[in-house]
């Protein structure tokens, strides 16, 4: 049955790109890329490509001849070379196995732009590939506990503990990243994760990158939808904010009372982002906080479910 769902999606679209950009919406699992993708993918002339960078999935490694998430965190041309091409070659309409499903909402047969959601590894590489396909990259954060509580595995603590990725860290990130991995409780290593992969990324964040917050998006979202059409040139805003009401395709994953409250248009929405401060105390909190203070990522503070002014779009 999935080899004829593959089929049928393969042959579901023509792509050919057209001169305006591409989006690399970069995050990582629980954050809620696939709300904003599927935002972004209401607008005309787009098709989404769900998790490119997966591995656990067969396509990935055929294509690109890499075997586990490790190479993904291997620095070099090499590497680097290879996700070019394997992202040239999705954009040029000859990798069609992420398709979306022709049955959605929003399916095209014919498309010019794609926006990607890349949440598996990559965040060594994300200038290179939006450099040379052709692409902008837009990357989403959300809080660092509300995103560990949500997550049930963490299938690349360990690649992101490596030797090969902790040599970007000083000597203390080191040491607490390999306590945290050996004797840490399952929150404490949900927050390390969070903050290697934050930091790798934002280590390399460039001024043209589109820098948004999950948390800004649910409770305030018409600035980042201004900035947005603004900056991606997208026609049709009147559709992201119908869609907004709608959770994602992954809302099997979301409990019952926040599917009813994005549903609800008169609902107050920040209770969406502070119900995490309801499973996890305040000692708690802070101790995990820790760990974000020493990666010295900026961006949240242990007491308030919502990110600092700096990394709000500003009306």
């Amino acid at each position: 049955m999935n080899t004829v769902k593959r089929f049928i999606k393969s042959y579901s679209n023509i792509h050919r790109p057209g001169k305006e950009m591409d989006v690399f919406l970069f995050s990582m699992p629980r954050s809620g890329s696939t709300w904003l993708m599927e935002l972004i993918w209401t607008q005309e002339q787009f098709k989404f490509c769900n998790e490119p960078l997966n591995i656990k999935g067969d396509f990935l490694r055929q294509q690109t001849k890499l075997t586990s998430f490790d190479e993904l965190y291997i620095k070099g041309e090499s590497t680097s070379a290879k996700l070019i091409d394997y992202f040239g070659n999705i954009r040029a309409g000859k990798h069609r196995y992420h398709n979306p499903n022709p049955l959605r909402n929003y399916h095209r047969w014919r498309t010019s732009r794609i926006v990607y959601k890349i949440i598996h590894g990559g965040e060594y590489f994300i200038n290179d590939i939006a450099d040379n396909c052709h692409g902008r990259v837009v990357y989403l954060l959300r809080h660092p506990i509300a995103v560990s509580l949500s997550r049930k595995v963490l299938p690349r603590l360990d690649v992101l503990c490596s030797e090969a990725v902790l040599s970007e860290f000083s000597a203390v990130q080191v040491k607490l990243a390999r306590e945290i991995q050996q004797t840490g409780s399952y929150l404490q290593k949900g927050v390390l994760s969070w903050s290697i992969q934050n930091k790798l990324a934002l280590n390399r964040r460039r001024a043209d990158w589109i820098v948004l917050t999950y948390e800004q998006l649910t409770v305030e979202p018409q600035p980042i939808i201004e900035h947005l059409v603004k900056e991606l040139g997208l026609a049709h805003p009147d559709r992201i904010y119908q869609q907004l009401s709608i959770p994602s395709a992954v809302k099997v994953q979301s409990e019952v009372e926040t599917i009813a409250m994005m549903e609800d248009s008169t609902a107050d929405r920040r209770k969406l982002i502070e119900r995490w401060q309801s499973k996890v105390d305040q000692e708690e909190a802070r101790r995990l906080f820790d760990i974000v203070e020493c990666f010295e990522l900026d961006v949240y503070d242990w007491a308030d479910p919502y990110p600092k002014t700096s990394y709000l779009i500003k009306p």
